[in-house]
């Protein structure tokens, strides 16, 4: 094939002609998709039976939106079944459904305008048809340790800076370097954590979980940016819960000074609380820590061990 034929071939691709094709075949389908859409959503569920699981999960998606639906299996995970007491004031109503009903309605979702004869209905069809997706998981802690062990990252958990763009220049900020193991020590126990930093060359500043770096040192983030997170080391943090219970005063000093807290701040009144009564050293903390979390702490050393 020559160049004059390839040439003529792509003026043809870029005609009138076939852009109008191009059109018509996109809002075919648009068309047809919306027909199918519509038609889903006219299924009455009270009416249906002996309908597999993904055809369920389809139909009740088209009704109250894929956002819907997670929002509905929540609810019924979080409420116990054997909340069975009746309620007055909803004419006799299970108390669990009510209960379901209120997270429903509170909820910024396409359920929040529902009836509760309809929130009922969609309830009753999620736990007739769909026992294997409201007994689903995203992920088992389970799972992510078990993928953790002798790997070349950590799936229980992630850290990343709290920030996307360059607090600079508003650009991108990318990558540099390969993610890095670390630990966070937390009120469940010790966790294996994989974590990045993220850098702006053209401003020169690099971000890390707690601070950032430009050319006039080392800064933490504000407030609304923080994470619920203390960085001990560059490769040992603590969960904002657990940091609550540390009893030593130097820590709570340290605490006011990176945090630049008032001092009738709640959570200092807590910390000095402990300190001054329970007369407990962090040498001591450590210890009872160490304690508490044996099974924890030889998971995650096997598990970081490989």
């Amino acid at each position: 094939m020559d160049k004059r034929t390839k040439k003529r071939k792509n003026a043809e691709s870029f005609s009138l002609e076939s852009l109008e094709k191009r059109f018509t075949a996109k809002q075919a389908f648009r068309n047809e998709l919306s027909a199918n859409m519509a038609f889903l959503r006219g299924i009455e569920i009270s009416r249906m039976e002996q309908v597999e699981e993904e055809e369920a999960l389809v139909i009740l998606s088209s009704k109250i939106t894929f956002q819907g639906v997670i929002f509905l299996k929540t609810a019924i995970q979080h409420i116990p079944k054997t909340f069975v007491m009746k309620c007055s004031d909803y004419g006799g109503a299970s108390l669990r459904s009510v209960l379901i009903y209120e997270m429903v309605s509170a909820s910024q979702t396409s359920l929040s305008s529902l009836s509760k004869d309809e929130i009922d209905c969609y309830v009753n069809f999620l736990e007739s048809s769909c026992p294997n997706f409201i007994a689903s998981s995203p992920l088992p802690d389970e799972q992510l340790w078990n993928m953790s062990e002798g790997g070349k990252y950590c799936f229980t958990k992630f850290l990343a800076p709290p920030v996307s763009r360059c607090l600079s220049c508003d650009g991108n900020i990318t990558m540099h370097n390969p993610p890095s193991k670390a630990k966070v020590f937390t009120l469940q126990g010790p966790i294996p954590a994989t974590k990045i930093t993220l850098e702006c060359r053209p401003c020169k500043m690099s971000y890390g979980i707690a601070r950032y770096i430009n050319d006039r040192g080392s800064h933490y983030y504000s407030k609304e940016l923080s994470l619920d997170l203390i960085e001990v080391s560059n490769t040992t943090y603590l969960s904002g819960q657990l940091y609550k219970w540390l009893p030593s005063l130097r820590q709570v000093g340290e605490f006011i000074f990176l945090h630049k807290m008032s001092p009738n701040h709640s959570l200092l009144s807590l910390l000095f609380c402990y300190s001054n009564h329970s007369w407990v050293s962090f040498s001591g903390f450590s210890e009872s820590y160490n304690e508490v979390y044996q099974e924890e702490i030889e998971r995650y050393r096997k598990t970081m061990k490989g």
